[in-house]
């Protein structure tokens, strides 16, 4: 229908087609799988993806941008191309600047740095220790020597 509305370029159309192509050929319609797969699918594949996760459903509530970025990295190989999951992720962040965050160390606060080379890592101003206000402080899980040993461990909610 798209390809004949003369509206969307071919190649348009081909990437939409794809999009439910998975990139170890499990997908669907045509069980495409690696390059088969047109670059505009395969881009399109995880920006559907992300976008289903983070959007609430009939069904079930929206997942966290840091879910669903874990996810599609799972799936990377498998369900997602290598290259696309790579470029995906340094634009994406898991924790947008301003998410509310719990570290391992029982600490949590609010992100406000994020490095495109580690994700996972953002620098964060402390708020609270064990649920009790303290004197505002950063810790940038990228850089910080001494928080090599902290994760993020979940979302806060205060």
């Amino acid at each position: 229908m798209l390809k004949n509305s003369n509206i969307f370029p071919y190649h348009s159309c081909i990437g939409i087609l794809h999009h439910h192509e998975k990139f170890n050929g499990t997908g669907y319609p045509s069980g495409l799988s690696g390059e088969e797969i047109s670059l505009l699918g395969r881009i399109i594949t995880i920006s559907d993806v992300y976008d289903a996760l983070t959007s609430d459903r009939p069904y079930r509530k929206a997942l966290f941008p840091s879910e669903a970025v874990e996810y599609i990295m799972g799936g990377c190989g498998t369900l997602f191309d290598p290259n696309i999951t790579n470029a995906f992720v340094k634009i994406i962040a898991p924790y947008p600047v301003g998410a509310c965050v719990k570290l391992s160390n029982n600490k949590s606060g609010i992100v406000v740095k994020n490095y495109p080379d580690f994700c996972l890592r953002p620098k964060v101003k402390i708020l609270f220790h064990d649920d009790t206000p303290v004197d505002p402080y950063f810790i940038d899980l990228k850089n910080d020597a001494n928080a090599r040993d902290v994760v993020i461990v979940g979302m806060a909610d205060f």
